[in-house]
């Protein structure tokens, strides 16, 4: 999947010019994280966000040493934090990832 690439039906993929210096929520319901290069791959990232389109819209950019990650359109009936149970994904899909890659 290239940059551009769409990530769920309602979402594409693309940079962003600014950010700003902590994960924020819009007055509108959007969020945005953070997610450290060094410790996150991309592709875990991206499985994470297929994994969780049915409850959101996503889309990632690359910021300098972070992915920033926008999600957007959060289903207002899911049970559960969507977005810490995205993060948390992110991560465990990494570190398999990470695993799979030194065996």
């Amino acid at each position: 999947m290239s940059e551009a690439d769409t990530v769920s039906e309602k979402d594409t993929v693309s940079e962003k010019d600014t950010v700003s210096e902590k994960d924020t929520v819009s007055e509108t319901g959007t969020v945005q994280v953070r997610l450290h290069r060094g410790i996150y791959m991309q592709q875990a990232i991206r499985e994470a966000a297929t994994t969780f389109a049915d409850f959101a819209a996503f889309a990632i950019a690359r910021d300098g040493e972070h992915y920033l990650v926008t999600i957007r359109d959060i289903d207002p009936e899911t049970d559960g934090d969507v977005v810490a149970e995205f993060c948390n994904f992110a991560l465990a899909n990494t570190a398999a990832r990470k695993r799979k890659k030194a065996a």
